[in-house]
């Protein structure tokens, strides 16, 4: 092989190992079960203040690269977002949610099925519970945590 050729295919190994490097940045976020802010999926705007009755009730857990209440892969009100350091759930009112720690608010129960894309995609390899549910917190909705 000549050399220019060698040096050619040494800069391109060595592009690819700097590129390999960036894209693990360490910060331990967890891309699985994600709509960009690690494993929180997150209603995408504030919504109209509307929503169903249900209690979304129990421990947050991570399984699989998605976080559960109980049993069922959530969604999180507006403006959650994952802290990778800590590996905690930071609802927008400031409120920190330690994995292990109680939720409880108003939402609903809906079928996967029956979420729109932005939504289910991310939720679509979690771990699911016999009724094929999610556990989806109003969009604007306060949450209380029991630590």
């Amino acid at each position: 092989m000549p050399v220019r050729h060698r040096r050619l295919a040494a800069a391109s190994l060595l592009v690819l190992a700097l590129v390999a490097a960036c894209a693990d940045d360490g910060s331990g976020d967890v891309d699985s079960g994600s709509n960009g802010s690690g494993p929180v999926v997150a209603h995408p705007d504030r919504g109209d203040g509307s929503g169903t009755d249900a209690l979304i009730e129990g421990p947050v857990t991570l399984s699989g690269g998605c976080l559960l209440v109980g049993d069922f892969p959530v969604v999180w009100p507006y403006g959650t977002t994952w802290d990778a350091q800590a590996q905690a759930v930071l609802l927008s009112d400031g409120q920190v949610v330690a994995l292990g720690d109680r939720v409880s608010g108003g939402g609903g129960y809906p079928y996967l099925s029956d979420l729109g894309t932005d939504l289910a995609e991310p939720l679509a390899d979690c771990p699911s519970n016999k009724y094929g549910e999610v556990a989806m917190f109003n969009a604007g909705e306060q949450i209380t945590v029991t630590k």
